[in-house]
């Protein structure tokens, strides 16, 4: 397995440390396998200006907004920005 991680993984166990997400206006998103744990939370009005997924053996995630992904989708033809990104 390949992966490239830009961000900081815990060696503990994360998934007891978080609290409950109780604000409509956020989205909480987890992936998970036995070799990993990832978690989400983000504002919802950024949902599709980022990659949070898990498809055929990769997980993708993007970190920050893409602000212009409106403009990617239409250029690559791409009904999500995970498209683009696998493109």
């Amino acid at each position: 397995m390949y992966a490239r991680i830009l961000e900081e993984i815990s060696t503990v166990d994360v998934k007891k440390g978080f609290g409950q997400l109780n604000k409509s206006s956020l989205i909480h998103e987890t992936i998970e396998s036995q070799e990993y744990y990832l978690e989400r939370r983000t504002i919802r009005k950024f949902k599709d200006d980022k990659v949070f997924s898990k498809d055929d053996g990769y997980v993708i995630i993007t970190a920050g907004v893409i602000l212009n992904s409106l403009q990617l989708n239409e250029k690559y033809k791409a009904r999500h920005l995970k498209n683009v990104v696998l493109n």
